[in-house]
């Protein structure tokens, strides 16, 4: 009877292995970010920006001044292992602004993630990104810095803009 108990156990786990592989589910640490007071809404998303992960990233302002769209691409290493994260938001009372941080983190596929383990290889890719953020008081300037798996910094902010909520 143990026999079978372990027959059937093995012949489940290598689609226990390969079911955590099917799919890429872009992994937002936006979930465990917690938004400052100003932000009423916002969402990470790995996306196709068509975005170079050389060039600085971009924001924009869409459905009137209190939602602002940023896009961009990072260099995250492993395809395997790491992927796009949205790694801090905060505000900064003393000049009205809103800070986002992008950077490589642990992606889905890691393998401290799956039953059987893996490993991640030596390939540099790169993921795009975009994040939709809204706000409900003053907001005089948005930063989005994004630090990518080489260690390279980008920067940009809106300039001269009042997001009124």
């Amino acid at each position: 009877m143990n026999r079978r108990v372990l027959l059937s156990t093995l012949a489940i786990l290598p689609s226990v292995g390969v079911a955590g592989c099917l799919g890429r589910r872009a992994a937002t640490d936006s979930d465990s970010v917690s938004l400052p007071d100003p932000v009423s809404e916002l969402e990470f998303e790995i996306t196709d920006t068509g975005f170079d992960p050389r060039d600085d990233p971009v924001i924009s302002f869409t459905e009137g001044p209190s939602e602002a769209t940023v896009e961009g691409a990072i260099w995250v290493g492993s395809e395997n292992c790491t992927e796009a994260i949205l790694t801090d938001v905060s505000f900064d009372g003393t000049d009205d602004s809103i800070a986002l941080r992008v950077g490589p983190g642990k992606s889905n596929e890691h393998p401290d993630t799956r039953l059987l383990g893996g490993s991640c290889d030596e390939a540099m890719s790169a993921d795009g990104y975009q994040i939709e953020i809204s706000v409900e008081d003053d907001v005089r300037a948005i930063t989005v810095t994004e630090r990518d798996a080489e260690g390279n910094s980008r920067t940009a902010q809106s300039k001269y803009l009042v997001i009124c909520g």
